[in-house]
């Protein structure tokens, strides 16, 4: 399998800036990671990139109704990566394995409750739930709060992968290798002074449809059905040099 510094050296060699077989600089190497990051970054914001929903199961505990999910929040043990998105939130009672959905609110929807202390019997399921997107830790609140350590799962889009070293392997389905060394040889470039051509847009735009086509096949969601089959979620593919403004 690739590792990253593959990646990087073959985004380079493509773009005329590496000669066969020569290494990237160190300098280019620390600076590709930090590309790949933001790229993966934003594909990761995108619910037609995500090839799968995370599920992630906490037990919350009795008449507490706010939690913190995140690397140094109240749920779950030990530390936790924070979501990027919570798609949906199911809630199973003590003892069950029958799931429910909740519904997710704004922060308008939770402004509007008016009696946000109120509690549910010990055998109730709260209603709706809050996803509040702060940062470094997300705040989930839950209503009516619950009385009994019950179940919660959580759908969750995540990081597509997260780079640390050049040295890490490439962990992704069929796809994902190809549309990075596309994106990336689109990022590389202006560091060189060289345009985008409309070769290497055509490419990056066909990988990133690729995987569209596999992802909108496979998932659902919350989402309704024109967000779910979207198929262009400007990714951002720039624009090949001297195309007129608009242009396709």
């Amino acid at each position: 399998m690739s590792t990253l510094l593959n990646l990087l050296s073959d985004s380079l060699t493509s773009i005329g800036q590496l000669g066969v077989g020569q290494t990237i600089s160190p300098e280019q190497g620390q600076q590709g990671l930090r590309i790949i990051q933001r790229i993966i970054a934003k594909l990761s914001t995108r619910r037609v990139m995500m090839y799968t929903i995370a599920q992630r199961p906490f037990t919350l505990t009795a008449n507490v109704r706010d939690y913190t999910l995140g690397p140094t929040g109240t749920l779950g043990v030990g530390v936790q990566t924070r979501p990027v998105f919570v798609e949906e939130v199911r809630v199973a009672g003590v003892g069950s394995q029958q799931e429910s959905p909740l519904t997710l609110v704004d922060p308008v929807g939770w402004a509007g409750i008016r009696d946000k202390g109120a509690t549910n019997s010990a055998l109730g399921l709260p209603q709706l739930v809050w996803p509040e997107y702060s940062y470094p830790n997300l705040g989930l609140h839950f209503w009516p709060i619950p009385s009994a350590a019950i179940t919660v799962t959580l759908g969750t889009w995540e990081l597509l992968q997260n780079f640390l070293t050049l040295f890490d392997t490439i962990n992704l389905p069929f796809g994902y290798e190809e549309l990075l060394f596309q994106l990336m040889a689109i990022e590389w470039a202006p560091y060189f002074d060289m345009p985008v051509s409309a070769t290497m847009s055509q490419l990056a735009g066909d990988a990133i449809q690729s995987i569209q086509g596999i992802n909108t096949q496979g998932l659902g969601g919350a989402f309704d059905e024109s967000q779910r089959l979207e198929t262009n979620p400007n990714l951002a593919v720039p624009k090949p040099t001297g195309a007129p403004a608009g242009g396709q």
